[in-house]
C-alpha cells in the first residue's frame, strides 16, 4: 500500500505542476490581451481587435487570399478612418498630408523588418535600414545612374527601341497579333543590362528566353511577398528565398517546365555579369567625381572605380544582390507602366490623336531628345498617368523612428519605436487629390504650374530623396522615348485586351494584374510617320 502511495505522489505532483503551468500561461495570455487592447502605446488607435493582438491577421490574407491585403486596408480605412492599427506595433496611414512627416529621410527614421530587426541581412542597395547605411551603399552608384549619365547614353535606349520598331514594321498591315507588353519587358531588361554592365541579355531577339526569365521573377515576387509577411524576407539569404520560391511553386513548374531552366539561366547570367565587371575593373584606375558621371563606362564599372567605393561594395554577395535588384527593379516596374500607358492610349483614341499631333510638331525640326520630349505637355501627362494608374510598388513602406515620437499632425503622434506606414494606393487613387482617380486623364497634368506642383507633391512612384529608385532617370527616359517613338509612328488597335488585363489589383510587393502578369495585345493597322 505504501509503495502504491509513493508511486501515486509523483503523478499527482506532475498533474498539479501541469495544471499550475496552464493556469499561469492562461493568466499571462489574458494579461497580454488586456495590455495590447487597452494599455499598449498604440491602443488609442482604432482597428480590428485581432490585428492589435497578432500579426497573423495580415498573414492570413497574404497566404489564404494572396495579394489582397491592400484592398483589405481600403476597407479598414473606410471603417476606421485615416489612422488604423493593422498590427500589434504598426499604424497604417491614409492621410496623404502625413507623407512628408513619415518619409522625410531624417536620420532618426529607419526602415525596419517586421520581426523587429533594425538592419536587414544581406547588404546591398536595397533594404538598408538606416539613411546613413543607404547613403554609404548608394554613393558610388549615384553619379553613373544620374540624369546626366542617362542623357549621355540616350542612344543606347533608342537603339533598343529600334528593335521593336522593326517588329512593328514587319507586322504593319497584317493580321499579326503582337503582345507589346512582352516587348516592353524585354526592352527594359536589355536596357538596364546594357546600361549597367555594357552587354544586354538579347531578350528583344529571344522572347522565349525572356518569358522564362519573367516566370522566375514572378515566382520570386509571389513568394517574397509571403516571406515578408512572416518577417523572414531579410533573414533568409536571397538565393535560398529564390529556391524556396521555386519549390513552393512546383505546381507552376509542372505547368511551365521552363521555370527551373529560366532560374538557372538568370542566376548564371548575373554571376557572369558580376565576374566580368570585377575582371575588367582590375585594369582600370580609380575614378573621380567627373569621370564617374562621364557615361563612358557601364554604370557598375563606374561605380566600382569610384573613390567612394569601400570593401563592402566588392563582396560577391553584395555585387550579386545589387545586380539582382537593379535588373528586377529597373525592368518589371517600368515595363508594367509602359504596358498600362499603351493600353490606355489605345483605349482612348481621342487622347491618342492629340498626342500624335503634339509629337508631329515636336518632330518638325528633327528628332527631339529625351529632354525635349519632356516639354511636350500631353506626353508628360501620359507618362504621369501611366505611372499613377500602374502603382508600381503596391506594398506599404514601413518606417520607424527609434529616437523620438513622430508628429503626423496636430492631433496624431506615433510613439517612438513603433511602425508607421503608407501605400501608393492611398496617394495615387485618392479622389481628393486626383478626382475620378480610376480615369486615365493626362490633362490633369497639363494645367497651371501651381496645380501640377500640387499633384506632384503626392506623386512619388520612385520614392524620393536618398531612397529614390536608383534607375529613376533610366525609367523616365524609356517611358518618354518609347511612347513617343512608337505611338507617333503607328496606328494600332487593341486585340483581346481589356482593362482587367492591365489594372494592377494583386499585391506581390510590386503590383500585378489579376492574371499574374500584364498582357497588352495589339494589331498594327498602319504606319503614319517615319
Amino acid at each position: 500500500m505504501a509503495v502504491n502511495e509513493a508511486l501515486q505522489f509523483p503523478r499527482d505532483a506532475s498533474a498539479n505542476v501541469a495544471l499550475y503551468a496552464a493556469f499561469i500561461f492562461l493568466l499571462y495570455l489574458l494579461g497580454m490581451i488586456v495590455y495590447q487592447l487597452y494599455f499598449h502605446p498604440l491602443a488609442k488607435f482604432p482597428g480590428p481587435k485581432i490585428a492589435a493582438l497578432t500579426s497573423l491577421y495580415e498573414d492570413y490574407f497574404q497566404w489564404s487570399h494572396e495579394g489582397t491585403f491592400p484592398l483589405v486596408l481600403e476597407r479598414l480605412h473606410a471603417k476606421y478612418g485615416d489612422f488604423v492599427r493593422i498590427g500589434p506595433n504598426e499604424i497604417h496611414i491614409a492621410d496623404p498630408d502625413c507623407y512628408d512627416a513619415i518619409y522625410n529621410f531624417s536620420p532618426e527614421i529607419d526602415k525596419r523588418s517586421r520581426a523587429g530587426g533594425r538592419r536587414p541581412v544581406g547588404g546591398g542597395l536595397f533594404g538598408q535600414a538606416t539613411v546613413d547605411d543607404s547613403k554609404v551603399h548608394r554613393r558610388p552608384y549615384n553619379p553613373p545612374f544620374s540624369r546626366t549619365a542617362v542623357i549621355k547614353k540616350e542612344k543606347l535606349i533608342r537603339d533598343k527601341i529600334e528593335t521593336i520598331i522593326k517588329v512593328l514594321d514587319a507586322a504593319c498591315g497584317t493580321d499579326q497579333v503582337i503582345d507589346i507588353s512582352s516587348y516592353y519587358r524585354a526592352l527594359t531588361t536589355d536596357v538596364i543590362a546594357s546600361f549597367s554592365f555594357g552587354k544586354d541579355m538579347d531578350l528583344l531577339h529571344n522572347l522565349e528566353k525572356a518569358e522564362r526569365l519573367y516566370a522566375v521573377w514572378r515566382a520570386q515576387w509571389k513568394m517574397a511577398a509571403r516571406f515578408e509577411s512572416l518577417g523572414l524576407r531579410h533573414r533568409v539569404f536571397p538565393w535560398i528565398e529564390w529556391f524556396l520560391s521555386l519549390l513552393l511553386s512546383r505546381g507552376s513548374s509542372k505547368k511551365n517546365p521552363g521555370l527551373m531552366r529560366g532560374f538557372v539561366e538568370y542566376q548564371e547570367e548575373v554571376k557572369k555579369y558580376v565576374s566580368n565587371a570585377l575582371n575588367t575593373l582590375k585594369g582600370l584606375p580609380k575614378g573621380t567625381e567627373a569621370s564617374e558621371a562621364s557615361g563612358q563606362l557601364p554604370a557598375f564599372l563606374e561605380a566600382l572605380r569610384s573613390r567612394h567605393t569601400s570593401p563592402i561594395h566588392f563582396t560577391p554577395d553584395t555585387l550579386f544582390a545589387n545586380a539582382n535588384v537593379v535588373f528586377i527593379a529597373g525592368s518589371e516596374t517600368t515595363a508594367s507602366s509602359m504596358g498600362a500607358g499603351a493600353y490606355h492610349l489605345l483605349a482612348n483614341p481621342s487622347i491618342l490623336r492629340r498626342l500624335q499631333a503634339e509629337l508631329d510638331n515636336a518632330w518638325a525640326a528633327g528628332p527631339p531628345s529625351w529632354t525635349d520630349l519632356e516639354q511636350v505637355p500631353l506626353l508628360k501627362g501620359v507618362v504621369m498617368e501611366a505611372l499613377r494608374l500602374d502603382l508600381g510598388v503596391s506594398r506599404r513602406f514601413p518606417r520607424i523612428n527609434w529616437q523620438s515620437d513622430t508628429m503626423l499632425n496636430d492631433k496624431t503622434i506615433i510613439p517612438r519605436g513603433y511602425t508607421m506606414s503608407m501605400s501608393h494606393r492611398f496617394l495615387f487613387f485618392n479622389p481628393k487629390i486626383f478626382p475620378d482617380p480610376q480615369k486615365f486623364d493626362p490633362d490633369r497634368w497639363t494645367q497651371s504650374g501651381e496645380e501640377t506642383s500640387r499633384l506632384m507633391k503626392y506623386m512619388h512612384p520612385f520614392s524620393k530623396g536618398t531612397r529614390q529608385c536608383l534607375a529613376y532617370s533610366i525609367a523616365q527616359a524609356e517611358l518618354y522615348l518609347a511612347y513617343a517613338e512608337i505611338h507617333r509612328r503607328y496606328d494600332m488597335e487593341l486585340f483581346d485586351t481589356t482593362r482587367e488585363d492591365v489594372d494592377c489589383t494583386v499585391d506581390r510587393i510590386l503590383s500585378f494584374p489579376k492574371a499574374g502578369k500584364m498582357t497588352v495585345k495589339v494589331k498594327v493597322k498602319g504606319r503614319r510617320a517615319s
